[in-house]
């Protein structure tokens, strides 16, 4: 299935969890686990049965970071 591309400003919603792994909602509006690693992020949101999670890193935002994708 074909995803819309859209910006999000998660912003507000991630500033808590700067230099930590985040587990996003399918919908990518809900923190749904966190974790220093990003097993530990896997971990919680399996605990909380969150289907298909979107798995992100949350670098500083106040330094600059160009990102790539591999």
């Amino acid at each position: 299935m074909a995803r819309e591309n859209k910006v999000v400003d998660l912003t507000s919603a991630l500033s808590r969890y700067e230099g930590k792994w985040v587990a996003l909602s399918r919908d990518e509006k809900k923190v749904v686990g966190s974790g220093r690693t990003l097993k530990e992020a896997v971990r919680v949101a399996g605990k909380k049965n969150c289907k298909d999670p979107v798995y992100t890193q949350v670098f500083s935002f106040s330094k600059g970071l160009a990102p790539w994708l591999l």
